[in-house]
């Protein structure tokens, strides 16, 4: 959800994606630490990267698409 919110507002900005960019910051630091392994050396139990970064690219791809479509309905 993150990356398709995240693009599709970009492209195509309307109120009911409205993401701060606090959110998207906060949540593409953690992906990052969790990607580094200092979460499971912390003991805090272990996460699923490769989904989770699966995941984002795959809204991000969904939020392309869906907000090129949305923009090219605006324009025309």
């Amino acid at each position: 959800m993150l990356g398709h919110i995240w693009l599709y507002q970009w492209l195509a900005p309307n109120r009911y994606f409205n993401l701060p960019k606090g959110v998207l910051v906060m949540m593409l630091i953690w992906l990052v630490v969790c990607l580094t392994g200092v979460v499971g050396t912390l003991g805090l139990g272990q996460i699923a990267n490769a989904a989770h970064v699966g995941g984002l690219l795959i809204g991000c791809l969904t939020g392309l698409l869906g907000g090129a479509l949305a923009r090219r309905k605006l324009s025309a």
